[in-house]
This record gives structure tokens, sequence and C-alpha cells, in this order.
């Protein structure tokens, strides 16, 4: 999916209470207050059951042996989780789905079927295998339960050439035959809040199309994906090739909208002027 963020610090008021998933042990209960089904994790279990798989596909990191040795050192107080998953699901309703630069994800969003799980990696080797984990679980869920996942790290601090680094390693270890985990079950969405398109000037609104107010990875089933296209092809559309045109154009209007509603007041109501 296509998501992007204006304006980090509009992106924090209160929303209605979201599920909190504790990267951590699997149980799921349904608790009425909340909009989806809360996925309490503690996933100690299947952790330790993956860090001997997932280890052998970490990328080269300097000062980091194996995987499971850096799991578990940080963590996230209670308010540090409500946080991320508010900020994360204000982005979404605000910008995702205001703006519709997404056409799928107003439906999971309203019905409650996107798992919010905050992970407290601070390195990629713990980053990985919190995805590897969560990728599991998302195919092994029903698809009328949880639709998709957004997998969240407030925490973890590399740049974003790194963090699109990870996203390349990774989508490559994806596709390779040699993955048994997902068996390329999974696609990534990658978002950071400094992502940017090489091609484009730096003042581009475009780059809000991948930008989040945190590093952020949404996990999509492929099979959901194949669908789409397919169905897209079936009508004659290339369906990435119309979002990304539709994208481009609607970030450069929101923000043309928004310099002209600044400067408004000083061009005698004109709502053509431009400064």
């Amino acid at each position: 999916m296509a998501w992007m963020a204006i304006g980090l610090a509009a992106l924090v008021p209160p929303l209605t209470p979201v599920p909190i998933l504790r990267l951590a042990a699997a149980s799921l209960e349904s608790t009425p207050r909340m909009r989806s089904p809360t996925l309490r994790l503690s996933h100690d279990e299947e952790k330790a059951a993956l860090s001997a798989d997932a280890a052998s596909l970490c990328p080269p990191h300097e000062g980091a042996s194996t995987l499971s040795s850096h799991v578990g050192e940080a963590s996230l107080s209670p308010q540090e989780e409500e946080a991320a998953v508010r900020q994360c699901a204000t982005w979404i309703d605000q910008h995702v789905i205001r703006l519709g630069l997404c056409p799928y994800a107003a439906k999971p969003f309203a019905s409650g079927q996107i798992r919010y799980a905050v992970s407290a990696a601070t390195t990629d080797q713990e980053l990985l295998l919190d995805f590897f984990v969560e990728g599991r679980l998302l195919l092994d869920a029903a698809p009328s339960e949880v639709a998709t996942t957004m997998l969240i790290a407030p925490k973890y601090p590399a740049d974003i050439e790194s963090f699109y680094a990870l996203y390349e390693w990774l989508v490559d270890t994806l596709e390779s035959e040699d993955e048994e985990e997902l068996n390329n079950g999974i696609q990534p969405a990658f978002f950071h809040p400094r992502w940017s398109f090489s091609e484009l000037e730096a003042s581009s609104p475009v780059h809000f199309e991948k930008r989040a107010p945190v590093p952020v990875i949404n996990l999509l089933r492929r099979a959901d994906l194949d669908d789409v296209v397919q169905t897209g092809l079936e009508r004659g559309v290339i369906v990435n090739k119309q979002l990304a045109e539709y994208n481009a154009e609607t970030l450069e209007a929101e923000v043309s909208a928004r310099r002209a509603a600044v400067y408004r007041p000083h061009l005698g109501g004109k709502p053509d002027s431009h400064p």
C-alpha cells in the first residue's frame, strides 16, 4: 500500500483506543472496548523457534553476531506502545484514508482488521525477527480477522539509507527460493519519516507517499496483492502505475491547497491567487 504522512506534528491527537500488540506469545482475546481483536503476543516461544532460522537470514551487521543474541534487550512502556499505535492509526486515518492514497485501507481500518504490532527493536536483527514472527502470524490468521499488519518500530534508530538497504535485502530474501519460513507469502512495504525518492527534488510533496511518523513495515499477503493486480489487468489497468499517478497528483494538490489557504487571507480572499 502506498501510504504517507504530512505534518508530523499533527499526528498525535487522541483516537479511540486501538489494539496494542506486545511482541513477546500467542494468545487471541477479543476486547469489545477496542476497535478490533487485541492480539496480545508474548512470542517468546515463537521467537525461540524462529531464531535459529532467521539468524541465518540476517544481512551482515557490524557488532551483531546472531539474531537471538539481541532479542529482548530493549523494551517499551505501555504508554510508549499506546502512543506508537495511536500515532500510526492517526496517520492512516487522517492522511492515508483522507487523501485516498490507498484505496484498500478504509475498509479494514473501519472494521478493525488492521493489526498494530509495536516492536522494541533497536537493531536490524531484532526488527527482522519481529517481521518474520508477524509474517507467520498474518499468514496463519483468517483474512476476515486480520487483513494486514502494521509493524511499528519507534525505537529503531537507523537512518533512511540503512532502512532502505534493509528493505532491499528483505525483499530479495523473501523472493528467494531458499526462504522457507514465509514461502514468498508476505510482501513488505516500508515507511520512514525521512523517506525520499532520489529522482525527485527535496521539496517534492510526493516523498510523503512513503513517509510515516516513525519507521513502519506494512505486512501484506502476497496473494491479496496478486488478486488486486489481476483484477486490474482484466479491466485493462496497471494498478501500481495508476495508484502512483493518483498519489503524486493528490499530494501535489494537497500542498497547493494548504499553501493557498495560508495566503488567501492576505490576498483579498481570492482563491486562485498565488504569492
